[in-house]
């Protein structure tokens, strides 16, 4: 009986310890490279139109941004739909409110153009844009090309 009492009690602690030095990162992880995460995904809407992000711009659900509290700021990113696949470059520019726990919060139009914006939520993988690839890309023709006009 005694034995029981002890592995009880061992477990018992050892799950305390876990608990305190574990912080809990709710839906949200990275791959190794720390370049991947993978998380829930949703969207905020015209309400917010008109006001300032974080880092200065001016929101409007017809571009494509993003806020994120585990992102950096003014990075370009790949987002993924996991139920549907359906991917496009968005730019982190806000950040959210402190007891979030999703992974990224993006604008009306890219909930739309990722396929989700009627469910509200789903799983996303999100790939950092290397700044040596960010190059690549003409982001002022990105950023007027993604522009939706479409906004129901």
């Amino acid at each position: 009986m005694c034995i029981y009492r002890t592995i009880s009690f061992s477990i018992c602690i050892f799950s305390c310890v876990v608990c305190v030095f574990v912080p809990a990162q709710a839906q949200v992880h990275a791959d190794n490279d720390s370049t991947t995460y993978y998380g829930v995904a949703s969207y905020y809407g015209s309400r917010f139109n008109g006001k300032l992000t974080t880092n200065g711009d001016t929101f409007d659900a017809r571009y494509f941004t993003a806020a994120s509290n585990v992102l950096p700021m003014d990075q370009y990113v790949l987002v993924t739909n996991l139920r549907n696949r359906r991917k496009t470059v968005v730019r982190i520019n806000d950040r959210m409110a402190a007891g979030n726990k999703r992974l990224i919060d993006v604008s009306e139009a890219v909930a739309r153009r990722l396929g989700f914006r009627a469910r509200g939520l789903t799983k996303v993988k999100v790939q950092l844009i290397p700044a040596w690839m960010i190059n690549w890309f003409d982001l002022a023709a990105l950023d007027s090309m993604q522009h939706t006009d479409d906004m129901k």
